[in-house]
């Protein structure tokens, strides 16, 4: 007597968990907080769908012909996984915003012209001061109450540093990574305000 094994066909959601991982670990920064912990929830319901078809397909699949393909589901799932709690705690994010944003940075910076820091106004859209070079802060749209509110600088002189002083102007304890994320680009963060 012969066992007559069915084929699984392959899930999809465990390929379309890890992409949503990438999009959300590349772009979560320009998110409102609300937003935030919408797309949060969707994701960890999504990656436990995931991970159920996952564990159903190598049950039936893990000592046939598509064994392999078991292996790299679980591969898969784990490294998704460990990049939705890992990613966001790294400058990913910043990177990949600088690098998809910097035309619309560079444009708003044209549009504040020389009524530095007047244009800016310190409203949630930037943050500015009147010096030579000019600084201008963009903080991120995602704040967690009571957490450092991170963000953008623009520093029109490429070969210039943030200075700490100016920095202070701009927002109180506000702290710059040394090393820019592009060219004029900087990734910062602020944990108090300057009255």
């Amino acid at each position: 007597m012969t066992m007559h094994t069915e084929k699984k066909p392959l899930p999809v959601s465990p390929f379309i968990f890890a992409a949503a991982v990438l999009g959300f670990s590349a772009l979560y920064v320009q998110m409102h907080l609300a937003i935030f912990l919408l797309v949060l929830m969707l994701m960890f319901g999504l990656g436990l769908y995931a991970s159920f078809r996952a564990l159903k397909f190598f049950r039936y699949s893990f000592d046939g012909a598509q064994a392999g393909w078991s292996w790299a589901l679980i591969a898969l799932l784990t490294v998704s996984w460990s990049a939705w709690f890992y990613v966001p705690t790294t400058s990913l994010a910043e990177h990949v915003d600088v690098w998809v944003f910097q035309s619309h940075y560079q444009h708003e910076v044209a549009k504040i012209g020389s009524n530095l820091p007047g244009n800016c106004k310190k409203t949630d859209d930037c943050y500015a001061d009147d010096g030579k070079p000019v600084y201008v802060y963009f903080p991120y749209a995602l704040h967690v109450p009571f957490s450092d509110h991170h963000g953008i600088l623009y520093i029109a002189d490429p070969e210039h540093a943030p200075e700490q002083a100016r920095l202070d102007k701009i927002g109180g304890m506000m702290k710059c990574e040394d090393q820019p994320l592009l060219k004029h680009f900087y990734a910062c963060f602020i944990t108090g305000y300057a009255g």
